[in-house]
């Protein structure tokens, strides 16, 4: 017998002009959680007035075309309404699919360092 489908959970900081977040309970964004994770990101920037929003996307190992579509929309979001969407400490393979899709290029990526600990958001 499966086990019902748990929705991963988001750790919310807010800071004066800035909300940072965390996926907990995962260790992917894909096909399964992204929409959940989308709708609960668009929440925080819809009801909460979040205008940056930095994600800490320490110990998630990869991300889908869903996952990076979701992204893309929060991105576009935010930016219609003069906000900013931070990507950061992504792991090696999220941060090679961010390049290849070029995302990279529209979405503030803050890389995970090579030696040492996740960056910690300001």
């Amino acid at each position: 017998m499966s086990s019902p489908f748990t929705p991963p959970s988001l750790e919310v900081s807010r800071f004066e002009d800035c909300t940072v977040v965390r996926v907990v309970g995962c260790d992917s964004l894909n096909e399964f959680n992204s929409q959940a994770v989308g709708l609960q990101l668009s929440s925080l920037v819809e009801k909460h007035g979040c205008v940056q929003l930095v994600l800490d996307l320490d110990g998630i190992r990869y991300a889908t075309s869903t996952a990076l579509g979701q992204l893309a929309g929060l991105n576009r979001t935010l930016r219609q309404s003069g906000g900013q969407l931070v990507l950061l400490n992504a792991e090696p393979a999220v941060a090679e699919a961010l390049s290849v899709t070029r995302l990279d290029t529209v979405i503030e990526v803050r890389p995970r360092p090579e030696d040492g600990p996740p960056i910690q958001p300001a």
